[in-house]
This record gives structure tokens, C-alpha cells and sequence, in this order.
């Protein structure tokens, strides 16, 4: 009888329980060396090299429990290379059986047929760890420790699971993620808490996975939530937004913000991490205005007061709907010192500021001994307009040339992007963003291999099925945690196609990975983003110097449009002869011809007369409105909300016209009554923003 787990590993699994290098040594071996295979009907398997080795796997017993002639301790190279010779030797058996060709094949085949061989026997299919009975937990658990965990489990539990051929549980409280390698056997199973397989976490795993309805592959399972709260903590804050409006952050005084500090206070000490940080951004943005620092953005105030009356409207009405921890924020989602850490670079991103005010560009990193994903991050203002200046001094510079320039000695945001992070004495915040440490030599960045498949689950995905349904599974961003990179994912791809789209105005490319899932890449074009678009579009088509390379690897900010899986690539893995080369597309230089001519752009833009042109102009009045207050609000100001009513009016976006018409109506009465109550208006333009913000992540 086969052994069913041999089969089921694959070489990313044999990555996770070794290293890329074994397994890659191993491969190349297994060309050059001979093996004898004799298998016993109790399933113990003798490996006899002709290089000299001997393996032995005892029958019932895993991979990790080989043992073999060689000094190596632990799992060494000769087991590995076992796994491949076995799984090309069972391959070319069933080939054989069902087919004409010579029965006397040799056992481990030819080079180009193991490698087939070896895709066929490990696209297996999606299964369920939830039918792992607890009979099986008992022989790997003592009774009392099973009592304990399920206690733990019923007590509060808020977990993740995924339904894949390699399924994987996350665990919010606690911060683990364990991914089961092989059907049915919780020995195959890999955990970031590092402790010994079976890990305490394959039981809360299990049961977890028991609560998923079995018609979805992908939830969010909680269990022993605290549903209470205080209510007038909640009125206070909507209070706070209500009086936000109504004087506008011109209008504040420091009695205000102290009652803002006081609010974020008590919501951290209730629980409510979440609405603590919105509140701190809030602050943020207040210190900014009245320091007439640039990086100010009045549409910031319309995303986080959005935000902030969502998440209160889905607290007080607690449905179910979404695990409350989530919204409020549990009590992992706190400041966190990293000791030393070894952080591993996934690529940098760009994002305008709201206002078109600045950029900030991050490097997204993954902590190799916890899983978490943080980004280190810096806001840049764009150079004000003046006319004293010459056009080369006041134009903004590249992302380029922002991403290359020291944040600290000896580090810039580019290179931690494409390598990796040494630090000691940093910090994370609840939003996983990390804090540098004040002296340099707690910190160095050094060459990365590029071997993202030795990099942890979530982030790390077995292929594009599991990212969707980890996508499907969540709830909009306004109602989830609020990590800075939690739709940030790795995952192994081939390239289809690619091309430059004069339409969209981005690189586009298709992908697809080994089990024919398929994918989007999409980058934008932008001109101080050209360097890495140009360089991102001559690595896609093979052109000078990337001629012999290949797709292997994307990491990204994934996102689901009209059920199809769209990747805005941080970072690029290409294989090529000379090995792995990155490719950040929104940071990296390019010094090539350029494919995209002046050609491709229309000399005059039109009118942005879409859905989301009318989403821009309404978030730019609402964030003016909210920085002079409705009470303060001229005529001028009210002809441009009328004149936005009356566009949503020509697009019939029925949705937003309501809130809108409303605000436009209490601002034309302002101009008539003498008394007139600014209420209304306020909560009209605070339910606009809350539209705003559910559309915003609609419209992508």
C-alpha cells in the first residue's frame, strides 16, 4: 500500500520542513544518484542510494522520524531526496499500469518525467481537517490536556480557516497560523508557535473547523465573545464626531482635542483598540492642520470618521455578523517589542496621500520567527506650488528617488523592500506598523535570497484558490482588524501574458499557478512611478537583460473585483540563470528604453464624469466641510455641494443622493434663517462619509 503522506508533500512543504537549499540539492541529486525502494506491507520503506546512503522510514511513522546512515541530525538531504525518488517512483508505476510504454522504466524516471510526475502526485484536492476525529486527537493528547484546550477553545476562540489542499487555521488571539500538510494526519502539521508537531494549536484547529458550514471553504469562526459594552461610551463618541462637524477642526479648541484624548483612552481601557486607534489618527490629523504641516489631508477626515461611526453602529447592534472582536480589536492588538527579530522583505507600495498632498511609500516585511506582517513606513510632503522657484526645484520627485534616500544611516526604504532586516529593540504598533529602533547598530539591512517559500502562512499561500477564499471570507476593511498589510500575499505563479494598457493606463499581466487558478497583475502607470513601470513591463516581456527570465513568484496587495482575483504587485520574483532577481514596481530605477512613449497618453484629459470621479469630488467637499465645520460653511461652499448633488443627479447614483440632497438642502436653508440648527446637516454629511466609505472599498 503507497504511503498516502509521502505522496502528499510537495516541494514547498518539504521547504517548510527543511529549507530551500536541502530541497534544491536534494533535486539535483536525485538526477545523478540511483535508488533502490523496497516497501513492506506495514508501509516501512528502505531507500538504498548508489552515491552509499541508506534511509529507513518505519511503517506508521513520519517523514520527520527517517533515519539514515549519514552523521546529518535532524531531517537531512538523503530523506529528502527519499520523498522525490518515492513519489517519481509511485508515479511512474501508475504510468506504467495504464499505459503501453516499457514496464521496465526506471524506478526514479527521467529528468523532464519527474518533474512532471511530481506535479501530478501532489495536486491533490481540498479537504477538512474538521474530520480529524477526536479519537486521533487522543492518541497525540493526554485527556486532561484535550479538557483544557477545549475549555481554552469555548472560552474565546476567533479563528481563520481555509478549506485548501494544504488547509490552514489563523489564529487572532494568540497570533498563530498552522497550515496541515498531509489528509487526515495532524502530524503533518506546520505552526508559527514553533513548538513540536502536533502543536496545542491542532485541536482548536480542528474544532474550528467543525463550526465552517461544510457548502463554504473559507470563515471566520468565533466562539465565547463578550458582547458587552458601554452605550454611553459609544454615544460619547458619536457625540464627539457630531461636534467635529459642527466646528470643523478650524473651530476646535484644546478642550476639544482633550476630550478626543480622553475618548481614546477610555476605548482602549473597554476594549475598543479599534476605535482608540481611529481616534489617535483623528489626533494626528489635528496636530498636522494646526502645525500647517503639508502632509494635512482633508479627505483623511472623511475615511476615518467613516470608519469611526461604522464601527460604533456595528458594536452597538451587535448581529453576529461579524466576530466582534474583530471590530473592537482583541486583546493582541497592542503595542509589541520585538526583541531581535530577522524580518524578510515583501516588496515596497506607494500611496497618494488623500488631497494629492504627499506620498507615503512603504516596505512590507514579514518577522521569519512569528508570521507577522509589518510595514515600515514614511510620509513625504510634495513640494508646495511657488513661483519664485524654478520648475526642476519644485517638482516632485520620483518614487524612485524617495524609496533610495536614508531613512537612517545605512538604510533606505528600497532596500528593505528586496532584502532583509536585522533589528533588535523595535516596536510594532497594534496596526502592525514597526518603529525603528533610535540607535543604528540595532539595525542592518542585508541581501536577500528571495526564498519566499519558506515564508509563514497567511501571507504565504498555497496557490490563488486560497488567497480568493481568504478574501471572500473577510468582512469590508472598515469592520476588520486594522493591519496595515492584511490583504498583503505571496503566491507562486507562471506568467500567461502581459502588456501595456492604454485604456486602464497600467501594466497588465495574467498569471496562473500549477493547479490552472488564475489571476490578475495590475500596476499602474504614474509619472514619477515610470522607472519601475518601465523596468516591471521589460521584465514581463523578456526584453535585454531579462531575456531568459521567468515569473515565479508575486507579492501584493490582492483584492477580489467582480469575483476575479486582481494581485497590485509590491514586489516580482524572476527566475533566471543566473538565479532570483526582484523587481519592485513601484520603487526600482530602470535605465533601459523606455516602452511606453509619450504616445500612449491623450494630450488632454477629459472630465472625469465615472462613479468614482464623483466619489473624489464629494470626499473633497465633505473633508473641507469638516475642516471649516458646517456652521461656518459660506455660500461658496454650499454651491459646491448643489453642484455635486446635481452630478450624482446626471450619474444616478441613487445610493449617496439621499445624504447628499439632504446636506444641500440644510445648507440652503442656512442662508434664509436666522436660528438656523446646524444639526441636521451635520448628521447628513457624517452619513455621507459612513457611504463614502463603504463605497470606497466597492469601487477598489
Amino acid at each position: 500500500m503507497p504511503r498516502t503522506d509521502l505522496l502528499a508533500l510537495s516541494s514547498d512543504d518539504l521547504v517548510t520542513l527543511t529549507n530551500r537549499g536541502t530541497v534544491k540539492r536534494a533535486t539535483r541529486e536525485l538526477e545523478k544518484f540511483e535508488c533502490e525502494i523496497q516497501e513492506e506491507d506495514d508501509g516501512t520503506v528502505r531507500f538504498s542510494w548508489s552515491d552509499g546512503p541508506q534511509c529507513f522510514l518505519p511503517g506508521g511513522a513520519t517523514l520527520q522520524e527517517t533515519r539514515c546512515s549519514c552523521p546529518a541530525p535532524g531531517l537531512c538531504r538523503h530523506a529528502v531526496r527519499s520523498v522525490l525518488a518515492y513519489q517519481a517512483a509511485t508515479a511512474s508505476t501508475r504510468t506504467a499500469s495504464t499505459n503501453t510504454r516499457d514496464a521496465n522504466t526506471a524506478s526514479t524516471g527521467t529528468p523532464d518525467a519527474k518533474t512532471a510526475s511530481l506535479r501530478d502526485v501532489t495536486a491533490t484536492v481540498p479537504w477538512d481537517p474538521g474530520t480529524i476525529s477526536d479519537e486521533d486527537l487522543a492518541g497525540f493528547f493526554q485527556k486532561r490536556t484535550l479538557t483544557r484546550l477545549r475549555t481554552t477553545f469555548e472560552k474565546g476562540a476567533l479563528v481563520e480557516v481555509v478549506r485548501a489542499a494544504k488547509p490552514s487555521a489563523r489564529f487572532f488571539l494568540g497570533s498563530a497560523t498552522i497550515r496541515f500538510l498531509v489528509p487526515g494526519d495532524a502530524r503533518y502539521s506546520h505552526c508559527s508557535c514553533e513548538e513540536a508537531a502536533p502543536c496545542k494549536h491542532v485541536p482548536l484547529a480542528v474544532w474550528a473547523f467543525r463550526e465552517l458550514p461544510a457548502d463554504r471553504d473559507a470563515g471566520i469562526i468565533e466562539r465565547g465573545a463578550d458582547d458587552t459594552v458601554d452605550i454611553r461610551l459609544l454615544d460619547d463618541l458619536e457625540k464627539g464626531a457630531v461636534d467635529l462637524c459642527q466646528l470643523g477642526l478650524s473651530g476646535t479648541s484644546d478642550a476639544f482635542r482633550s476630550t478626543l484624548r480622553q475618548l481614546e483612552t477610555r476605548c482602549r481601557t473597554a476594549g475598543l483598540v479599534w476605535p482608540a486607534e481611529i481616534l489617535d489618527d483623528l489626533l494626528e490629523q489635528h496636530e498636522r492642520y494646526r502645525s500647517s504641516d503639508a502632509r494635512f489631508a482633508p479627505p483623511r477626515l472623511v475615511e476615518l470618521l467613516g470608519e469611526l461611526l461604522i464601527r460604533s453602529d456595528a458594536i452597538r447592534n451587535a448581529t453576529g455578523a461579524v466576530p466582534q472582536t474583530m471590530i473592537r480589536g482583541g486583546r493582541s492588538a497592542r503595542e509589541t517589542n520585538l526583541g531581535s527579530a530577522r524580518l524578510l522583505g515583501l516588496g515596497c507600495g506607494v500611496q497618494i496621500l488623500p488631497g494629492g498632498r504627499g506620498v507615503e511609500i512603504s516596505a512590507y516585511l514579514q518577522d521569519a520567527g512569528t508570521g507577522t506582517v509589518m510595514a515600515l513606513r514614511q510620509e513625504t510632503a510634495d513640494p508646495a506650488a511657488d513661483a519664485s522657484k524654478t520648475a526642476s526645484a519644485a517638482a516632485p520627485r520620483s518614487f524612485a528617488a524617495l524609496a533610495s534616500q536614508p531613512l537612517r544611516r545605512g538604510l533606505d526604504l528600497r532596500s528593505v523592500g528586496g532584502g532583509q532586516l536585522l533589528i533588535q529593540r523595535g516596536k510594532a504598533s497594534a496596526s502592525h506598523r514597526l518603529g525603528l529602533p533610535a540607535r543604528t547598530e540595532h539595525f542592518a539591512v542585508h541581501p536577500s535570497a528571495f526564498e519566499f517559500e519558506a515564508l509563514r502562512a497567511p501571507v504565504a499561500a498555497e496557490d490563488l484558490a486560497e488567497v480568493a477564499a481568504r478574501l471572500r471570507a473577510r468582512p469590508p476593511a472598515a469592520l476588520r482588524p486594522r493591519w496595515v498589510a492584511d490583504d498583503v500575499f505571496v503566491c507562486p505563479v507562471e506568467l500567461e501574458g502581459a502588456d501595456f494598457s492604454v485604456l486602464n493606463q497600467a501594466v497588465m499581466a495574467a498569471v496562473q499557478d500549477q493547479r490552472g487558478h488564475r489571476a490578475h497583475l495590475i500596476h499602474p502607470y504614474t509619472v514619477r512611478g515610470r522607472e519601475g513601470c518601465e523596468l516591471f513591463l521589460a521584465a514581463l516581456a523578456g526584453t535585454g537583460e531579462w531575456q531568459d527570465a521567468r515569473l515565479t513568484l508575486v507579492s501584493g496587495r490582492a483584492r477580489l473585483h467582480h469575483s476575479e482575483l486582481v494581485f497590485e504587485p509590491l514586489a516580482v520574483i524572476f527566475e533566471t540563470p543566473n538565479g532570483r532577481r526582484i523587481v519592485q514596481p513601484w520603487v526600482d530605477s530602470f535605465d533601459g528604453e523606455p516602452a511606453v512613449t509619450d504616445e500612449a497618453f491623450p494630450e488632454s484629459q477629459k472630465a472625469d464624469n465615472t462613479a468614482a470621479g464623483w466619489f473624489r469630488e464629494l470626499e473633497t467637499e465633505l473633508g473641507e466641510i469638516f475642516v471649516s465645520g458646517v456652521d461656518r460653511v459660506d455660500v461658496h461652499g454650499a454651491g459646491r455641494v448643489a453642484l455635486a448633488r446635481d452630478h450624482g443627479n446626471a450619474l444616478g447614483a441613487n445610493l449617496l443622493l439621499g445624504p447628499v440632497e439632504r446636506l444641500a438642502a440644510e445648507l440652503e436653508r442656512k442662508r434664509h434663517e436666522a436660528r438656523w440648527d446646524s444639526r441636521p446637516a451635520a448628521t447628513a454629511a457624517l452619513e455621507l462619509a459612513v457611504l463614502l466609505e463603504i463605497g470606497r472599498e466597492l469601487l477598489g
